[in-house]
């Protein structure tokens, strides 16, 4: 068998999450769901349990919460950090990854590309799918995906079209990515039973990122083979940061999935959500009889009902929030900001973060 290795990306800042999501501390070193006090970035790196070993497991950040995650993971040695100089989003982030890794690893050896914000609650079962995608990955040239069987026609995910027949380790062979649809068309999706939600979730050989890299992006490809040498070495922040600095901030599914003919893919039925927006944190959290999800802090919900009430801060445990008279609301209330807007129109949040930053400066985001 060949070896494995993790890559789990953390380095967004979670704006939809604002107010408890700040730049200063994204949402992945926190606990959205409230369930059981841990971060969303250490259940993730739990998840990899029995897939790959503990030593194998490497997290790509952004530099400024370098001290974050190790404070969060203390297990991990500080050089399997790999700190991005500047957000470039997940292709530039995954193609450093494999230079740096192609440094210590052989080139057969299979990764796991996983974000560090999704809740799955089947962890068993995706301990399963990913091993076979593992394996799968091991024995071809392709890059192997993973998509969840859609439970609803939700408009705020990616969708893969896949053919019928699967090889051995129940891979089947893309047929097309469409980008988030609308609602006519999601519904289209669900009912023709072959189109799966996109987990942002890629498993390949170090060879063939390598490759899809130096076809697909080839000014991505040779910025980063330029100053590889450096990587690992004391010389790594001042002659790849400003390479990294240059680099055109794009996705890995829009730079290499959506073009590359060699792509497979494992469904998967799971509870799964990204937990993009307040809005699924919601759907993970208990609730009493109305519908009203508190998160167990002193909230009290008076003739009201579908609410959902965060409080955080140092002294959460000391502050009673009431609201009366009001459902179908979103309620956020940290140490120096409140949030309060209605469900269903949490997309905004991102344009509520600019104005907020343009109105009161940006020590608030």
């Amino acid at each position: 068998m060949s070896q494995r290795y993790a890559l789990v990306m953390a380095g967004g800042v979670g704006t939809r999450f604002w107010p408890m999501s700040r730049i200063r501390r994204p949402k992945q070193f926190l606990d959205v769901t409230g369930k059981d006090g841990k971060s969303l970035l250490q259940t993730t790196v739990e998840r990899l349990d029995g897939i790959v070993p503990p030593e194998n497991v490497f997290v790509a950040t952004n530099a400024a919460y370098v001290d974050l995650v190790l404070k969060q993971l203390p297990h991990l040695a500080k050089n399997r950090v790999l700190a991005e100089p500047v957000m470039r989003n997940t292709a530039p982030c995954i193609a450093l990854a494999t230079f740096k890794l192609m440094k210590i690893a052989d080139e057969d050896a299979t990764v796991v590309v996983t974000p560090a914000d999704h809740h799955i609650d089947e962890v068993d079962d995706y301990r399963r799918v990913v091993g076979r995608g593992m394996d799968a990955a091991a024995h071809c040239d392709d890059v192997v995906t993973v998509g969840i069987k859609p439970t609803r026609p939700d408009t705020g995910y990616g969708y893969i079209q896949y053919h019928d027949q699967a090889d051995e380790w129940g891979c089947h062979k893309v047929k097309t990515f469409v980008e988030k649809p609308n609602l006519a068309l999601a519904e289209q999706f669900l009912l023709s039973g072959d189109f799966v939600w996109n987990a942002g979730i890629f498993i390949a050989s170090l060879r063939t990122l390598e490759t899809a890299f130096r076809t697909f992006m080839p000014e991505l490809y040779e910025a980063l083979a330029a100053v590889k040498k450096h990587l690992f070495t004391r010389s790594e922040a001042r002659m790849v940061g400003p390479v990294y600095g240059g680099l055109r901030s794009i996705s890995f599914d829009y730079g290499v999935m959506e073009k590359n003919p060699n792509v497979r893919l494992i469904p998967a039925v799971w509870h799964w959500s990204d937990l993009g927006t307040w809005e699924a944190a919601y759907g993970y959290q208990e609730k009493d009889f109305l519908g009203n999800a508190t998160g167990g802090v002193n909230a009290l919900v008076l003739d009201g009902e579908n609410n959902i009430v965060k409080i955080s801060g140092k002294r959460a445990d000391k502050k009673v929030v009431v609201i009366k008279g009001v459902s179908g609301l979103i309620v956020v209330d940290t140490e120096d900001a409140l949030l309060i807007c209605p469900r269903g129109s949490e997309q905004s949040v991102r344009d509520i973060v600019e104005e907020v930053k343009k109105n009161f400066g940006p020590e608030y985001v």
